[in-house]
């Protein structure tokens, strides 16, 4: 996943502070800080307003490397992430972000129960 790196490549593109995108969701800085070091993510709702904000879609927020892609800030006048179809503020875009977030969610759970049992299986080896 890209979302530190791409939260902070949009930030500082649209020459923000992690103060002040921090005030623009009613968020702490630190909230922000953690985000772009990988520590913790943004809710679904959270999501949503980020991806509507930076005019960008969450497939793109979260699994492109936007700094490669040479994705713009579509607020500033940037290039467009995704054509409007494919962001957030429609509904379809909005269905499709609760979709993606939700087998995040399956992704994520599967993952740790992964982890478990690999400590379990490296428990018994011992």
């Amino acid at each position: 996943m890209y979302f530190s790196k791409n939260i902070k490549h949009l930030r500082e593109s649209a020459n923000l502070s992690q103060e002040k995108l921090g005030e623009l969701f009613s968020l702490a800085d630190t909230t922000i800080s953690n985000w772009e070091k990988g520590r913790s993510n943004p809710n679904i709702a959270v999501l949503v307003a980020l991806c509507k904000h930076f005019d960008t879609d969450p497939t793109t927020l979260l699994y492109t490397d936007m700094s490669l892609e040479g994705v713009g800030v579509g607020l500033l006048g940037g290039e467009k992430a995704k054509p409007a179809a494919n962001r957030v503020g429609d509904a379809d875009g909005l269905k499709q972000c609760h979709e993606q977030v939700a087998a995040l969610q399956r992704e994520m759970a599967l993952k740790d129960e992964i982890i478990a049992l690999l400590k379990d299986k490296v428990k018994e080896d011992k």
